[in-house]
């Protein structure tokens, strides 16, 4: 993130959010009741793991104004070097999908709906999610959305926070409740970018200025050393789980299994040890990137 120091408090909300998507996920497939959706038809009504998109969208939205809200200019540069963080794992969880799922899954695709599927943008044209190589692509599509918007908003919030942050609130209420209505049965509601932009927004709201920023630290003061070590490393490895643990689910999981909790364990382990290969692999995509980034 920059050149900041590091923010305990970021890390652990990284982590909590991710491990409620892959935990409704779990909960779905073997046909838990935990797994089901609640809140208010039409506007927000989620799973746990909705309500953990919730929490890694306002995380991206704070990353994001702590990392770069002190620069006057974002330009091309600042998209580049999102896309450079994001889509390496994307890309690398794509090929794992088809990996154990067969190239068959390639079939019958045309060039625009592999370019759009690699570019998560697929979610944009209304697709089922179950054309996706990869699932956990809309959020790929969300995400970067967002970082489309994020300059005009950090602006925005510096100029007048609080009425920004209301028409925020009041854009995404009013796209809730129209694209609810118009396209009731695509899930627009999750992936319609006015939808989510007061979640995005909130988080970038929430670390303007020195006294928030003061108060997010010291909330995590106690958390160093070691602790503050292995949040960070849970949450470097937290992205490439929210990649790759979707195609594990079918194989690894049954809901007629006896021993479930067996089978879970396998399932977690399986995608910590596919994450961490993604992680590194990632690593290295990155030392090849991050020079190139700094020159746009």
């Amino acid at each position: 993130m920059g050149t900041r120091d590091r923010v305990v408090l970021f890390d652990i909300v990284r982590v909590i959010g991710v491990s409620l998507v892959v935990l409704a996920h779990i909960f779905q497939t073997l046909g838990l009741p935990a797994g089901d959706a609640f809140g208010i038809r039409g506007f927000y009504y989620v799973t746990i793991g909705g309500l953990g998109v919730t929490l890694m969208l306002v995380l991206s939205g704070a990353s994001l104004e702590y990392a770069y809200g002190g620069r006057p200019r974002l330009g091309a540069g600042f998209m580049w070097r999102r896309a450079t963080r994001i889509y390496p794992t994307y890309w690398l969880g794509i090929l794992v999908s088809v990996l154990l799922s067969g190239t068959s899954a390639l079939g019958g695709r045309s060039a625009l709906t592999l370019a759009l599927d690699f570019s998560g943008l697929l979610v944009f044209t209304g697709h089922p999610w179950a054309d996706y190589l990869l699932p956990m692509g809309w959020f790929v599509g969300v995400i970067v959305a967002m970082y489309a918007l994020f300059p005009a908003i950090s602006v925005l919030l510096k100029r007048n926070p609080r009425w920004t942050l209301v028409g925020l609130a009041v854009v995404s209420i009013v796209s809730r409740v129209v694209v609810g209505r118009v396209l009731p049965d695509a899930r627009a509601i999750d992936w319609f970018p006015l939808c989510r932009v007061f979640e995005f927004g909130i988080g970038a709201w929430a670390v303007l200025g020195a006294s928030r920023l003061r108060r997010i630290r010291m909330c995590c003061a106690g958390i160093t050393g070691g602790a503050a070590r292995a949040w960070s490393g849970a949450a470097n490895l937290s992205f490439p789980v929210f990649i790759v643990h979707y195609p594990l689910l079918q194989p690894l999981l049954h809901p007629q299994d006896s021993n479930t909790m067996f089978h879970v364990a396998g399932f977690l382990a399986g995608t910590t040890v596919l994450a961490y290969v993604v992680l590194q692999a990632d690593r290295m995509l990155q030392r090849h990137l991050r020079p190139r980034a700094a020159r746009v």
